[in-house]
């Protein structure tokens, strides 16, 4: 039976929302947002969670005018209540000290986010933390918010860099093999 337009066909499908806030790093750095890794994270997945059934949406909140304060306070008016992976990537202006809110810096304390996404959205979001300080107390806040249920992954910068010297042209010492004679 006809169902009265293709608009009813995506009513029932399930949806996974990756959102990313951060700086203007994680917005793309001098280039648009499409072009950010959110951009490309969802064009490379979105056919992959389509012939799963599901519709794959990342959405990027990152700019270089947030401030922590700001950000953790008003997120879900920010990025709304249904997010499946909350991806936090402040690296570029991370305060020195997250225990001082007047801190120079307009990075939010990652476990702030964290316990704010908890308390204001439909279900806890995965926490996915790009660059973060690779600090005692970083990784220590975050351990916290895994004990009280929330999903967290991080990439510090230590492990970051050595990911992308593992790309050709990152690398200066990177030389391609030559394929096998024939």
């Amino acid at each position: 039976e006809y169902d009265g337009g293709n608009e009813n066909l995506y009513k029932n499908i399930p949806i996974f929302h990756w959102t990313t806030v951060g700086d203007s790093s994680a917005a793309g750095h001098g280039n648009t947002y499409s072009q950010s890794y959110t951009a490309i994270l969802e064009k490379t997945v979105t056919e992959a969670f389509a012939a799963a059934g599901v519709q794959f949406v990342a959405t990027n909140h990152a700019g270089d005018v947030w401030s922590g304060m700001e950000l953790a306070f008003c997120l879900e008016s920010i990025v709304g209540k249904d997010v499946d992976i909350l991806s936090w990537d402040f690296s570029l202006s991370d305060p020195e000290d997250f225990s001082n809110p007047l801190s120079p810096g307009q990075g939010i304390d990652p476990a702030l986010l964290g316990e704010r996404a908890g308390r204001v959205m439909n279900s806890m979001p995965f926490l996915f933390f790009l660059r973060i300080l690779s600090d005692m107390l970083s990784s220590e806040r975050i351990r916290r918010l895994e004990s009280r249920g929330a999903g967290t992954g991080t990439l510090d910068e230590d492990a970051l860099s050595e990911l992308i010297l593992t790309f050709p042209n990152q690398n200066s010492k990177w030389v391609p093999k030559s394929p096998p004679s024939i």
